[in-house]
């Protein structure tokens, strides 16, 4: 893997502590995902010592970001991912969020493992909330993940820290991921779990 540079950590610390980060706030059954755990992962990124949150360049699923748990590592697959203003930019800006709300998980440790398919909805709301206040550079009506996603973060821009809703867009959220050949193995363990094993400042 290629050896990240301070420029990319601090693109991905100022998109963490960005008001269109700071302002998420929602809540999934008991799990709540909030301004305040990206700014501590902000701290983790720009922190020292092991079980850190750390940046890596390098070969990624799709080319997109990716979070690997075990290491407490965000991936992307270039220098410059998610720099620019085209809407291919404002998607990989948005999966940065998404891969970083796993990490909160991994953060937080309410439990020690999460429900490998709400860790994907969480993500995948908090990515279309995160596009939502930045006034949607990213809008694709024909892929089902984000329509379903938006319509949950769009009910939930004047309901700061409510439950995700309506429940039919939650479901068609739910059901997008599990038919997304991507997260075959989500349909085929629905009940799979991801181990918290910590992420430190």
């Amino acid at each position: 893997m290629a050896h990240a540079s301070p420029q990319l950590r601090q693109r991905i610390t100022d998109l963490l502590m960005s008001r269109s980060c700071q302002t998420i706030d929602f809540r999934m059954g008991a799990d709540r995902v909030m301004g305040a755990h990206y700014a501590a992962l902000a701290l983790s990124l720009n922190g020292h010592g092991t079980g850190r949150l750390r940046e890596e360049v390098g070969l990624t699923q799709g080319g997109l970001a990716s979070y690997i748990i075990e290491h407490n590592i965000i991936r992307v697959p270039f220098e410059n991912f998610g720099v620019g203003a085209s809407s291919f930019d404002a998607y990989d800006r948005m999966g940065i969020v998404h891969e970083c709300t796993h990490a909160i998980f991994d953060f937080v440790r309410r439990q020690p493992t999460i429900n490998a398919l709400d860790d994907e909805m969480l993500a995948y709301i908090a990515g279309a909330a995160f596009n939502l206040n930045e006034g949607r550079p990213f809008n694709n009506a024909s892929d089902p993940l984000w329509s379903a996603a938006d319509r949950v973060a769009s009910c939930l821009a004047t309901r700061p820290g409510e439950q995700a809703a309506p429940p039919d867009a939650v479901n068609e959220l739910r059901q997008a991921i599990l038919h997304t050949a991507e997260y075959g193995h989500l349909r085929r363990n629905p009940l799979l779990r991801w181990r918290n094993d910590g992420v430190m400042l």
